[in-house]
């Protein structure tokens, strides 16, 4: 369109002298075809758009909270490097105990299988408590808290219950329960926490 317009414009300045003013209404009403255009976003949503970046801004235009607990996040990583050092012991112990212990094949395959399903849960519990609190969710910390309750129980079950127990086993073990006592304190003066503010889950 205005390719035209400049095309008549550059004939009628063969014949004479362009006007200028009826040039520059038709150039202000251009202008204001392509701010109305579909395809030119508006300020309107570009406002829409940065206030949805900004959702995560109080009323007063502040950041919210960190309500983070750095003490849950080091026990946590700590946790997690001591068990994958215990899930190594007892597997050697294992071996160890099938060589010169009387074990059957039976005994030594249920407590092979719940050493497994104990380090499924305990990656699921660690993974869930660090998510829940770097992000400040309830939702996740809540499931590491959960989790808490089965992995303390197959850490008793590897101190007192399983087939053969060595001294070693209890002391590993009950280091486990200690770490366990901890992260139910923190865990659950996280979900406090991040219970006093509106976060969404």
């Amino acid at each position: 369109m205005l390719a035209g317009h400049l095309t008549v414009c550059s004939k009628a300045a063969e014949t004479g002298p362009c006007p200028l003013l009826p040039l520059l209404l038709h150039v202000w009403s251009l202008h204001g075809e392509l701010l109305t255009s579909p395809a030119v976003p508006s300020l309107q949503s570009r406002l829409s758009s940065a206030t949805q970046h900004g959702s995560n801004l109080d009323l007063h235009g502040k950041p919210p909270p960190i309500l983070s607990l750095t003490q849950l996040e080091i026990l946590l990583l700590l946790n997690s490097w001591y068990y994958a050092m215990y899930f190594v012991i007892e597997i050697l112990l294992f071996i160890y105990k099938s060589l010169l212990l009387p074990y059957t094949s039976a005994n030594l395959a249920l407590d092979l299988v719940m050493l497994f399903l104990y380090l499924g849960v305990e990656i699921l519990r660690i993974y869930f408590g660090s998510k829940g609190n770097l992000s400040q969710r309830k939702v996740p910390l809540t499931i590491s808290l959960m989790l808490l309750g089965p992995s303390a129980v197959m850490a008793v079950y590897y101190m007192l219950l399983q087939t053969y127990v060595l001294r070693l086993e209890v002391t590993i073990n009950a280091i486990l329960l200690v770490f366990y006592v901890f992260e139910l304190v923190l865990c659950t003066v996280g979900l406090i926490r991040f219970s006093s503010v509106r976060l969404s889950d």
